[in-house]
């Protein structure tokens, strides 16, 4: 109801600037779509769709390698970075094997730069003649972006990065490990909440950084701390409840109401992020590709039960009913 109400009064506004602009006497009439369209010009690409991404300048002066689907949460932190920075970029995509048809090999350009495995993210820096060796790893690649572009790159102040992304005790080292062990899981019909206790102790930090300020980790601006939280926090808000049950993440004691209002903030105010995010269903059912092979998705077990899918359902119409 309150979904239906917002999108009329949305509709019924559309409708009062159309009549405001029509002269008292005569009769409205819309220019014709021709008119519209070219005052509107051509349509933007899409983020997720856009092969470069020059921000004004003339030429790319990095090749972006992400995985072709968009499933890869180190992918996203590299190009939420390279956003951020508006270094001008082309992307070259490869599939994860996880999800490689029979018969799909990787871009052989990205294995000679990288070996047979291919593994995303990767990204070339432009050389004396060409582009040169691909740098690998999201600590790396930033390390280098900082290196050539510190004037450009979101650092933020070394307590709060050290604290939220530099090593296995930050936050987002220790979120990496609770990822693995909550995707191990994704698969099982288990109630048993043992595999989020590393979530709960990595989100409890988190939880503290939150409460000391904000709207950012550091800030009136996101740095890279931020981005390198926000893809990781966007799958735990999505697998979690839909594998485990919609009050799984209060069950296990761990904190999430301000990461929730975090992630909700990121998704108003950052243009990229909010571009690149999924929706929770399909960020959580890729996770069964990482699922131990016990829970291969083939298996009858591997299905989220039927009262966890209809929390999430109704969930997601609670949101979209009250969220702006």
């Amino acid at each position: 109801a309150q979904l239906l109400a917002r999108t009329l009064e949305m509709h019924l506004a559309r409708c009062a600037t159309f009549l405001a602009a029509a002269r008292p006497g005569h009769a409205f009439a819309l220019p014709p779509w021709s008119q519209i369209r070219a005052a509107a010009g051509p349509p933007a690409d899409r983020l997720f769709e856009a092969r470069q991404r020059l921000f004004g300048g003339g030429a790319p002066e990095v090749i972006f390698w992400r995985d072709s689907a968009g499933w890869c949460p180190f992918c996203e932190i590299t190009w939420l970075v390279l956003e951020e920075m508006e270094v001008p970029y082309e992307v070259k995509t490869v599939p994860l094997r996880r999800y490689m048809l029979e018969g799909e090999t990787k871009d052989a350009e990205y294995t000679r730069l990288v070996g047979p495995e291919g593994v995303v993210p990767g990204v070339q820096f432009r050389a004396a003649s060409g582009f040169g060796p691909a740098v690998q790893s999201v600590e790396r690649i930033c390390d280098e972006l900082r290196r050539r572009y510190p004037e450009r790159y979101p650092a933020g102040s070394d307590a709060v990065r050290a604290r939220a992304c530099e090593g296995k005790a930050s936050v987002f080292g220790r979120l990496r490990v609770a990822r693995r062990s909550y995707e191990a899981c994704a698969g099982a019909q288990s109630s048993a909440l043992v595999a989020l206790q590393p979530l709960a102790s990595a989100l409890a930090d988190l939880d503290g950084m939150l409460a000391e300020g904000g709207p950012w980790l550091d800030g009136p601006r996101p740095s890279v701390a931020d981005l390198m939280l926000l893809p990781f926090l966007e799958r735990t808000e999505a697998a979690v409840p839909y594998f485990f049950g919609e009050d799984a993440l209060e069950r296990a004691g761990v904190p999430f109401g301000r990461a929730a209002a975090y992630l909700r903030h990121a998704t108003r105010r950052h243009a990229a992020f909010a571009a690149l995010r999924s929706d929770a269903t399909t960020l959580a059912r890729t996770n069964l590709r990482y699922a131990e092979a016990r829970h291969s998705r083939d298996a009858p077990e591997t299905q989220p039960r039927a009262s966890n899918r209809l929390a999430l359902r109704r969930r997601r119409a609670r949101r979209r009913g009250t969220e702006s």
